[in-house]
């Protein structure tokens, strides 16, 4: 909602300059930084016939139940899965795995946990990891 609400604002005080603009009022780079006022995300795992599986998500929205959040389309089926996805997230941006503590979620094997960390630390992403 805080995303929208800026978005409409930044819109509107862009087009209150007048008809003679000719170039965009914001720069893509600055438009993100603006609507990603959020730079918090939640990481979910969870084990499920042998295979992990992992959800990231806006830490935005709102309370979500295991079913919820392990029925969501896009999560990761894989770690590599995930990686992929940690790549959208910007330098700075910050991941805080199991933050909920909501149970059914759990952590990976330690290699698995050491390389999506590593990965995170390259990417100068923030990870936290809750309750381990």
């Amino acid at each position: 909602m805080k995303k929208i609400i800026v978005l409409s604002a930044a819109i509107f005080l862009a087009g209150c300059g007048g008809t003679e603009t000719k170039t965009p009022a914001l720069s893509q780079e600055t438009a993100r930084k603006m609507f990603s006022a959020v730079k918090m995300f939640e990481l979910y795992s969870w084990q499920s016939g042998g295979d992990w599986s992992y959800a990231l998500i806006d830490a935005g929205k709102p309370l979500k139940t295991f079913a919820q959040i392990t029925a969501r389309r896009n999560n990761a089926k894989t770690s590599a899965e995930l990686l992929f996805q940690l790549s959208a997230l910007a330098a700075g941006e910050e991941v805080y795995w199991n933050l909920r503590l909501i149970k059914g979620f759990s952590y990976p094997p330690e290699d698995e946990i050491r390389k999506i960390s590593a990965y995170c630390k390259s990417r100068s992403i923030r990870l936290e990891m809750i309750g381990r």
